[in-house]
């Protein structure tokens, strides 16, 4: 378990609770996370139901698009792909603020 994702089991009833604010947006850690504990359960036999909730108000956002963009990002400053290699240059800090040379 992780600050952003945690669990309970109780009742034969496991509950994986998604908490990270502001939309529970799915980065690497909370996937690797999320993942282990899944695996985690696959071992287990105190349950019979899993339920997924969150601790705010939103389900989840899907992925960390910030994080995504700033590995693309760094992955094009390494030599690897991206839009220069299809034949667009388009500079990182273009693609993403938050990635600078």
């Amino acid at each position: 378990m992780t600050d952003m994702i945690n669990l309970t089991v109780a009742d034969r009833i496991a509950t994986v609770t998604l908490d990270r604010p502001p939309v529970n947006a799915f980065n690497a850690a909370m996937f690797k996370a999320f993942h282990g504990i899944l695996d985690g359960l696959a071992t287990r036999t105190d349950w019979s139901v899993l339920h997924i909730r969150s601790a705010i108000k939103v389900f989840s956002g899907g992925a960390d698009l910030a994080e995504i963009s700033h590995a693309l990002c760094r992955s094009r400053q390494d030599g690897g792909g991206g839009a220069k290699s299809r034949g667009r240059s388009r500079s990182c800090s273009s693609a993403s603020p938050t990635c600078r040379r």
